[in-house]
Formats: C-alpha cells, structure tokens, sequence
C-alpha cells in the first residue's frame, strides 16, 4: 500500500512510515482509527505504485525540469 513489494526497500519504508504515523496520531486524537483508515485509503487509491515510487518520479520531473527537457 505504501510501497511497491518489488522494490527493496519499499516494504521497510511503508511499514515505518506507518508505524510513525500511528504513533504520532494516536499522541494527538482520539480519534485515530479514523485517520489512519483515510490515509490508507489514500494511499491505496491515490498512490497505485507506492510512495516510493512516487517520489521517485517526482524527484525525475524536477530532474528533467531543471535540466530543461
């Protein structure tokens, strides 16, 4: 959901981003269940390659950009 299982490092990324991000939740509401599932639900349907792979492309794009292609 977070990353892609074809990369490496992926997987390890997604998990601690989201183990810190229940934490972090969890500290500040109540309401944490709730917004944990809609970022999940974000991430699932918003980012069908994974966030990785996400900023991967968007680092390729401000690459490109800079560059002038």
């Amino acid at each position: 959901m977070l990353a892609r299982v074809s990369t490496f490092l992926g997987p390890m990324v997604g998990t601690v981003l989201l183990l810190l991000l229940n934490d972090t939740v969890t500290r500040f509401t109540e309401y944490h269940g709730i917004v944990l599932g809609t970022v999940i639900l974000f991430f699932a349907l918003g980012l069908r390659k994974g966030l990785l792979d996400f900023v991967a492309e968007w680092f390729s794009h401000r690459r490109d950009a800079a560059e002038g292609r």
